[in-house]
């Protein structure tokens, strides 16, 4: 019998995600170049505002696999994988800010208000757990050569893992 057990604790951070599906466009760009600096960031532009937890930040993660001989030559191994819940950014589905674009306006908490939009990635979908099960055997043929039978399942306990999340 062998097994392997891991703990990863986590945190990642950035200021856009391109990843199950959140493009993450800039909600407010700016109004353009300073025409004394055209080189640096538009006029209004924050790019404070767009520091959140990445999409692939998962806080919490514990994987364990193992490996076990049993009778008749037969060996079970498996995979048991938790984690934490992703992040993603609850969005209004309207133009709030006038632009024309309607796709990446984040709700707000009141909707006159554009100080009150939600953080960007502030929302985690719920955790994901999988269990992937193998029983195998494998059969001498002479002259050195084998063949092994094998009978795999995946996510065995059938659990549902949502990995994205309609935002709007």
């Amino acid at each position: 019998f062998e097994a392997l057990l891991s703990y990863t604790l986590s945190k990642a951070e950035d200021t856009t995600s391109d990843m199950f599906g959140q493009a993450n466009v800039a909600e407010d760009p700016g109004f353009g170049r300073d025409p004394g600096n055209p080189a640096g960031l538009p006029l209004g532009f924050a790019p404070d505002s767009f520091r959140g937890p990445a999409a692939v930040d998962q806080r919490h993660r514990f994987v364990m696999s193992a490996l076990g001989r049993l009778p008749w030559a037969l060996e079970l191994s498996g995979v048991v994988t938790v984690g934490s819940g992703r992040p993603y950014t609850a969005l209004s589905g309207v133009d709030g800010n006038g632009d024309g674009l309607s796709v990446n306006d984040r709700a707000r908490r009141d909707p006159q208000d554009p100080a009150s939009r939600v953080v960007r990635n502030a929302e985690t979908l719920a955790g994901t757990a999988t269990v992937d099960a193998r029983l195998s055997r494998r059969f001498g043929l002479g002259r050195g050569a084998s063949v092994e039978a094998l009978v795999e399942a995946f996510n065995l306990f059938d659990r549902v893992n949502y990995s994205e999340v309609n935002n709007v």
